[in-house]
């Protein structure tokens, strides 16, 4: 596991302990809509491909009290894209199992084969991740990128340069910081390495760290 705690930028929040944003948007991260509005997690579990408990406890809780609140919420579209990537690589998995008649996904899994080979059951998963995707929209905003090219590289390679995330991560937090959008939702401890965001998670590892740093800060002090 990395340690975090001499790359932190971000304020860390967790959500177990604190109250949900009222007044502030927010971004949230496709994690965190996966484990919302993807509704067999229980046979991935059983695949050994499922996420862990406190993610599909945590967030699905926290997550209805920003809905309670009416805190707007916001939602990249790279966010909805690597949803439906991960909707459907999990479909993918659960019927590789089904028709191979094995109980945990092997080194013969191969998406892309199984989208040709199945095309019928590839198009009931496409159909039922426009679903998914129909009731999300019904929830979220869109954060747009109305800039020039020059500008959208520009801001994305700042918060890219300045931080450990993934390329998709920075062009997120690059968008959301132009709409004033300083609040981000995700189990992903990287965004804890970005500046000037205020980071909701369960994630214990960007909890722990963000508390040994206030610490040892406070200590100084």
């Amino acid at each position: 596991m990395v340690d975090l705690t001499p790359h932190l930028k971000a304020e860390v929040i967790d959500i177990r302990t604190l109250p949900a944003p009222k007044e502030s948007s927010i971004l949230v991260d496709t994690n965190i809509i996966y484990f919302f509005y993807y509704p067999r997690f229980s046979e991935l579990q059983l695949l050994g491909e499922g996420p862990l408990g406190y993610q599909t406890k945590e967030y699905p809780r926290f997550f209805k009290k920003l809905l309670l609140l009416k805190t707007p919420l916001y939602v990249h579209p790279l966010g909805l894209c690597e949803f439906a990537k991960t909707v459907a690589i999990a479909e993918l998995q659960i019927l590789y199992c089904r028709i191979n008649g094995v109980t945990k996904v092997d080194d013969r899994f191969k998406p892309k084969g199984l989208r040709y080979a199945y095309p019928s059951e590839y198009q009931r998963i496409q159909r039922e991740i426009v679903n998914h995707l129909h009731s999300i929209k019904k929830t979220f905003k869109l954060i747009k990128s109305n800039v020039t090219i020059d500008d959208l590289l520009a801001n994305f390679v700042i918060e890219w340069n300045n931080s450990f995330g993934e390329a998709q991560d920075a062009m997120m937090i690059a968008d959301a910081k132009r709409e004033n959008i300083n609040l981000v939702l995700s189990d992903d401890g990287d965004f804890a390495t970005f500046e000037d965001i205020k980071f909701y998670t369960a994630n214990n590892s960007p909890i722990r760290a963000y508390q040994e740093k206030m610490a040892s800060t406070a200590q100084q002090s």
